[in-house]
Parts: C-alpha cells; structure tokens; sequence
C-alpha cells in the first residue's frame, strides 16, 4: 500500500472582492473632523436630516443614546428637532453642528456614503479640486478610419469593470450623483486597502470621475502621482463605456481646469461646447446673413480720430476673443506651450573669409529654438483680452501696452480650447499635449 502523501496547505487569498456597501462604519479619525468642520452650517443641518431619516437609517447608523447614559435614548425625531434648533438659531455656528454630530449620533463613526456626501458638497461649495480631461477614442487600428461614436454609460457595467480594474490590490466604494446645474453623473471613488479592514483611505485614493451626458470625454480629480493606479482606471473606463463593435480607449484630453463649469465649456456636449471658441464663437450662435459676404457699407459718425481708434481697437478684439470675460464660466487658471516655430537662422560666430573654399553653408538652416511660455491667473485668456483692449496710444505706467492685435496668435487668444501643447509654424500640434511639472519650465511629449 503506497503512503499517503502529505496535505498541501494552502492560503486563501481574497479574489474579486465585492465593493464596500454604503453602510460599511468609518470609526472617527482626525480626517473625518476636518471633512466635518469645513462645511458650512445649513449644509451641515441639512445633511444631518438626511441622516436622521427614517428610512437611512440602516445606511447611516445613528446613534440616539445619551453619551453620558446609556440608558438614556432619543427617538429619531427629537434627534432630528435638534438639528432644526440648531439651523434656526442665530447664536449656533457650523462647529457647534459639528460638535454636535460627531459626539452624539455618529460618535461612533460615519458611514461611507456618509463621508462621499460631505465630501461631494464639499466640492460643489469650494471647487478646490483639479480637474483633467481625458478624451476616449477608438481604440486599435480601427481608430482612424471608425466613425466617431458617443460612449453610453450603463452604470451597472460600469461600476463593474471600474471595480475588476483595481482588484486585488483595492477594495472600492462608489457614490454617484447628478450635477445640481451641469448635464454630468459624478462618480466618487474611494479605493480602500484589501487586506485591512475598512478604513479611511489615503488621499490620493479618493477622486471623482465626472461623465457628461453626449461627450466624449471624462473629466476626473485622479493625479498621476502613482502611474499603475493611474493606468488601471483608464483601462477600467475605457473598458466601463465600451460596447459591442466600438472599443474605446483613454487619451489626454489636453484640458486642466478647476471647475466643472470650464470643464463642460470646453469638452462638453452642450451648445458650443468644445470648439467654436473665442472669436470662432459667433458662428455658435447663428447668423442671418452670410458670414463670409463683405461688410454692408454703414454711415459712420464723425468722432475725434482718437474715440474712432478706440471703437475699432474694441471691435477688433470683439472680434478675435468673441464672449471671453472674467465671468464666463471657462476660466483656465494655468496654461503651457511649448514654441516649435522656425526662427531665421543666426548670423555665423566668424563670417567666411574672402579666400575660403569650403562649401559649408548654414544660411538655410533650420532653426527651431524651444521656448516655454506660461500664464497663470484666474482667468488667462481673460486677463489677455484686457490688455489687448488698451488702446495702442495710450500710455500705463510710463510703458505701453506689449499687446500687437494685429499679429496676436490664436492659440494666445483661447480659440484652440486647450491648457496645453506644442505650438509649431503658429499652429498648435493636434495629439501632442505637454505637461508643466513644478516650478521649472519645460515640456515633454507624451506618447
């Protein structure tokens, strides 16, 4: 009789691990008092309600006993008529309502969704967040010649193959909710270790992806500070919006801004969103007449030659920068190009002797310098239109004004809808986008 072999021990390891559940308890932490605190006072009120609330309560778990006496409990409406003391009173702040939260009824810990929920009214108060476009393309060598496609977003698919993008390493939880003023489904993800028990995550783990409705571009918070986490959540959304016959995949979409409102200005599916920018604007709008017939003689009215400098100086800017304004709603606080242009060839260091031979010549060479350029503001192009509205004779400062409309490119103007790129015989390389990193200036071309 042959001898029994030895049992092989074997580990289990945690496969495909479902998302946390929105009930899954946070235990209170110092990031969770600051989440806290920040928010204001009616919206600290009006998500206690929200918490208090019959039917969250399985999702929410509030605690209604006195912390100083167990024996003591409220019922869920005085718990609530607390809150509505504290909104209607004149002498209670946004700390006493977050005192008051996070020593009672949730002492013992928020929720997750009860966290993704002060965060995302967070973001809507603040906007504080960075937010970068990401184009979805074609993928595959049917790229160039496929029809364009808009993504659907089917959020069970989604979510699922968000989720297989970042196991084993994470275990997530997703929020999503409807922009209270965009056409956007917002998305929080928060990527929780696998191998711990639930915790709060680190910063870098939580970001929001946001979907416009009809576009083709995802707008996300995600940094690239880790480039595997980075790469796998593009693989996942590229996966998530695909569908039979229409494989996507994830490139730069050469936009970096602060807000959403910019974000759906420049890469969204609403009216004139994404081009017909700057002076290219009033085609957006309609035209009666044709645009490209010449102007119909007008009578004009005699004004002093400076006033008539001054109304066609105006006019040519309306011209160039179409609607661009401070309160546009498509600041771009950062912008970074990279100039390829061809620049005549300098002048020999030691000009060729009368009796020199040599076939050297680099009169023609082509020379192309790289130069950086980098405006930064609340609202760049903005900021340049106001200088090119100065009046060429007018004087500011003892200096005149550096702003020639007259040979000011287009991409300085804001037309070309981009943060971003390589500006090459005055025109900015399409597919090509560069990255500023710090506080050096320089470029590097992603492939």
């Amino acid at each position: 009789m042959p001898p029994k072999r030895p049992r092989r021990s074997t580990i289990a390891a945690p496969s495909h691990p479902t998302p946390y559940p929105h009930s899954t308890i946070l235990p209170l932490t110092p990031q969770t008092k600051t989440l806290i605190t920040r928010l204001p006072k009616a919206t600290l009120t009006r998500l206690a309600a929200r918490w208090l609330s019959p039917k969250h309560t399985s999702i929410f778990q509030p605690t209604l006993t006195d912390p100083s006496d167990d024996d003591t409990e409220l019922s869920l409406e005085e718990a609530a008529g607390v809150y509505v003391d504290l909104a209607a009173s004149k002498t209670a702040r946004a700390k006493d309502v977050a005192a008051r939260l996070l020593t009672h009824e949730f002492r013992h810990g928020l929720s997750l969704l009860a966290v993704a929920e002060a965060e995302w009214e967070h973001l809507l108060a603040k906007s504080t967040a960075k937010w970068t476009a990401w184009a979805l393309i074609p993928a595959g060598s049917a790229a160039s010649a496929a029809t364009p496609q808009r993504p659907r977003f089917h959020a069970a698919t989604f979510l699922t193959q968000l989720a297989a993008s970042v196991r084993p390493a994470f275990t997530p939880h997703f929020a999503s909710w409807r922009h209270p003023a965009q056409p956007l489904t917002v998305l929080r993800v928060a990527l929780h270790d696998a191998a711990a028990p639930p915790a709060w995550p680190q910063r870098r783990h939580v970001f929001f992806l946001a979907l416009p409705d009809g576009s083709d571009h995802v707008f996300t918070t995600l940094g690239t500070a880790d480039a595997a986490l980075l790469a796998g959540v593009k693989t996942g959304v590229a996966a998530g919006l695909s569908r039979e016959g229409c494989r996507l995949s994830v490139a730069s979409g050469r936009v970096v801004a602060k807000t959403l409102d910019a974000m759906c200005a420049l890469r969204g599916a609403g009216a004139g969103a994404g081009g017909m920018l700057a002076g290219w604007g009033v085609y957006a709008d309609g035209f009666e007449a044709d645009p490209l017939a010449p102007p119909r003689e007008m009578a004009v009215a005699k004004t002093p030659e400076g006033e008539r400098a001054a109304k066609r100086r105006k006019k040519m800017v309306a011209a160039r920068f179409g609607a661009t304004a401070a309160d546009d709603g498509k600041a771009l606080e950062s912008v970074f190009f990279v100039l390829e242009d061809r620049f005549p060839a300098p002048p020999p260091r030691n000009p060729p002797r009368a009796d020199d031979d040599s076939d050297d010549d680099d009169g023609g060479a082509d020379w192309r310098p790289k130069v950086s350029v980098l405006f930064e503001g609340s609202h760049v192009f903005a900021g340049i239109r106001e200088l090119a509205e100065i009046d060429a004779g007018e004087e500011e400062g003892g200096r005149k004004p550096v702003v020639r409309l007259e040979s000011l490119a287009g991409w300085m103007t804001g037309e070309e809808g981009v943060s971003s790129g390589f500006v090459r015989d005055g025109r900015v390389k399409r597919g090509d986008c560069v990255r500023f990193s710090g506080g050096t200036v320089g470029g590097r071309r992603k492939g």
